[in-house]
């Protein structure tokens, strides 16, 4: 089926550019390339005996009626796992892009002691996504990304706070930091940088909340069903001068 007017260069231009000569300047015209020109190409014969037929009344190539259906209809009827399974994934993949903009805020050599935690996270996201995201799997998923989000906010915490660079000494007392209780620090001026900091923060005062927010978290059976299973429930509150909120997830 081809459209009135039209030509078989017209097609050529649009489904083999190669296949197309353009003219050399504007008092010109492109043309086919030597094997479109051959009349026993396959081309020109099946353009010779395509039928003509204006474009509202060919077929839809894409009928985007019967596509939504088709898109509300999964909805409809998508069950809860696969549900979950993709939220999963686009949570993941909108997290890693969350760490790369924060990971510009870092100093590239700083950036080496957050590889490992990266390398973890990656590799438990890969065995979830294998293994169809069990449970299991996936409480490992953010096991790792919690302990990986902690160290990347202490390093930045760290860095702003006493100004540890690339010089290499000083990344080695900033891994010291993240890894030891104690640690002992030979440098004068960092020693006058933590001083000053925690001198700062007994200073500081902390404001009246203007809300105070309470999310408890736990395991549990139902009491009134002695055949309920241990499952993951969850009560929210806000109180503020205003407005009470109270929330409750539970499942059974």
């Amino acid at each position: 089926i081809v459209n009135p007017g039209t030509k078989l260069d017209d097609f050529i231009r649009w489904f083999s550019p190669n296949d197309w000569i353009a003219a050399e300047n504007a008092n010109e015209q492109g043309k086919l390339s030597k094997r479109m020109q051959e009349p026993d190409n396959m081309w020109h014969q099946a353009w010779e005996i395509a039928n003509t037929v204006t474009p509202h009344q060919q077929k839809k190539l894409f009928d985007h009626v019967k596509e939504a259906e088709k898109a509300l209809n999964y909805f409809d009827s998508i069950s809860p796992s696969d549900l979950l399974e993709q939220i999963f994934i686009i949570a993941c993949t909108s997290i890693i892009w969350n760490f790369k903009n924060i990971l510009s805020e870092i100093h590239p050599s700083c950036v080496e002691l957050l590889s490992k935690y990266f390398h973890n996270f990656y590799s438990c996201l890969k065995n979830a996504t294998t293994n169809m995201l069990e449970i299991e799997e996936m409480r490992l998923v953010l096991d790792s990304l919690s302990q990986l989000e902690l160290v990347m906010s202490q390093i930045i915490s760290i860095t702003h706070k006493i100004g540890i660079n690339s010089n290499t000494i000083e990344l080695n007392l900033l891994e010291q930091l993240l890894n030891r209780k104690e640690v002992l620090i030979k440098n004068p001026q960092l020693k006058s940088a933590i001083a000053a900091t925690f001198a700062q923060s007994k200073g500081d005062k902390l404001k009246n909340p203007t809300a105070i927010e309470t999310i408890i978290r736990t395991n549990a059976k139902l009491p009134s069903n002695k055949f309920s299973k241990l499952l993951p429930q969850r009560m929210y509150t806000l109180i503020s001068n205003d407005e009470y909120r109270f929330a409750t997830g539970i499942c059974y």
